[in-house]
């Protein structure tokens, strides 16, 4: 569009000062519209589509998505991370518990043994 053709255009169709990016108030009439898209710069162009821009597009947007690529698959890492440490805690108290209880008992057993040799009946001389 140039201002020798604007008269080809209708206001609504000259959307190319969106393309170009161009600061424009709502008051404007046709001709300073069109004026403000001749004098703003040409945008640059955009980058060549490639083969692995396809291959991603084409992987997002498959319905073939794996788990942990989900925001449920996340929550499930985070969660069965924070249930590891809470069982390793878990079984660190219960061996220390189980450690201390088997001692005692250990003791335990070791006293009731030695009190009832103690009380053995003295053997007769003989």
């Amino acid at each position: 569009m140039t201002v020798a053709t604007e008269k080809n255009f209708r206001l609504p169709d000259c959307n190319l000062c969106k393309w170009k990016k161009c600061k424009l108030i709502s008051s404007l009439t046709k001709p300073e519209y069109v004026l403000a898209h001749v004098v703003a710069p040409r945008p640059a162009p955009p980058e060549p589509w490639t083969q692995e821009d396809e291959n991603k597009l084409l992987v997002i947007s498959s319905d073939d998505i794996d788990l942990k690529d989900t925001a449920l698959g996340v929550a499930a890492k985070q969660m069965a991370a924070t249930v590891t440490q809470v069982l390793h805690r878990t079984l660190a108290s219960l061996t220390g518990i189980l450690a201390t209880c088997f001692s005692n008992h250990l003791l335990s057993s070791i006293l009731r043994r030695t009190m009832s040799l103690m009380m053995l009946p003295a053997v007769p001389s003989g």
